[in-house]
């Protein structure tokens, strides 16, 4: 999907500046090939085996999505972001459909006249 273009009005001058958000996406704690290591999660100072290291500064994190408390990083998981996406670029308005009587036309939904 491409994103919208920017419209310029009479009275409005538009910035070409953009901001962004850093995001990390964080690797799970956990070894898959070994006993679990336990480590002090950032967010809660509790010991814990299972979380999510920040690729920035690797401590740990308890949940995703979430802020890494020491470098202030968004870490989130790609498919958190992918769910959220849509929000970005929002459909288009509906817009109502007049059937006109002469033409045998259906119903798009259920192919009923």
């Amino acid at each position: 999907v491409t994103p919208p273009v920017m419209k310029k009005s009479a009275d409005e001058q538009v910035s070409t500046k953009c901001s962004f958000v850093e995001m990390g996406f964080p690797s799970q704690a956990q070894n898959k090939n070994s006993a679990p290591q336990p480590a002090i999660c950032a967010d809660t100072a509790e010991v814990i085996t299972n979380g999510y290291y920040c690729p920035r500064c690797k401590s740990v994190a308890s949940e995703i999505p979430s802020e890494c408390r020491i470098c202030m990083l968004s870490l989130i998981a790609a498919p958190h972001l992918a769910r959220s996406y849509h929000h970005l670029f929002p459909v288009p308005r509906f817009s109502v459909k007049k059937l006109d009587s002469s033409l045998d036309e259906c119903c798009e939904a259920c192919v009923l006249p």
